[in-house]
């Protein structure tokens, strides 16, 4: 069959049937613009809009013989058209769905991460002042924040006044936290955990 850009749909769609490619070129030509606008109205997005068209179009070739039953062929591709555009849209919904799940979860992980990196950098740092410090003063530190024991229990474990335990522990906890200031983050953590 001779197809030229006059034919009726009858005749486009009878050519295309019967795999005529420059049939369902006149048909692409005739309907692409108004296809578009109408799948643009629907997803409001230039990319979309293309990709459902394109989509539009495969199936109208690939429908074959099955186009000889159809009596409009504008509302028949613009039918095919709404059903891609929800498609599209429902499966962008649930992606973003998704995407929001696993950026929460992402987040919510990573500042978990984050928390521990800065807990364990402030304990490090904290670890490497408490060696500075003088003998006495570090292990009067260790006992008394490390190990939980009041300033009684240290002295009489140590064998010196209560007064000489809170003087090494007002000297160490001066000097802890002076090394500390150069570190502001680490800082506020220690702080924050009562470290301090």
């Amino acid at each position: 069959m001779s197809i030229d850009l006059k034919c009726t749909e009858a005749d486009l769609l009878s050519a295309i049937a019967q795999g005529d490619a420059s049939a369902f070129k006149v048909l692409y030509d005739r309907y692409y613009q108004r296809l578009y606008r109408f799948a643009f109205q629907l997803v409001s997005s230039k990319d979309l809009a293309q990709d459902i068209v394109q989509d539009v179009m495969i199936i109208v070739w690939q429908k074959g013989p099955e186009l000889t039953h159809v009596d409009n062929i504008e509302n028949y591709i613009k039918s095919i058209a709404k059903r891609r555009a929800i498609d599209l849209i429902r499966r962008n919904i649930h992606f973003l769905k998704i995407e929001e799940k696993l950026s929460y979860t992402w987040i919510e992980s990573s500042e978990t991460l984050l928390s521990k990196i800065s807990l364990k950098e402030a304990q490090d740092r904290l670890n490497k002042g408490i060696e500075l410090l003088p003998k006495q003063q570090q292990l009067v530190y260790q006992l008394c924040h490390q190990q939980d024991l009041k300033y009684e229990e240290v002295a009489e474990k140590l064998g010196i006044s209560k007064g000489t335990v809170h003087k090494h522990m007002k000297l160490a906890l001066k000097f802890l936290r002076n090394y500390l200031k150069k570190y502001p983050d680490l800082f506020v953590v220690l702080v924050v955990m009562k470290f301090l």
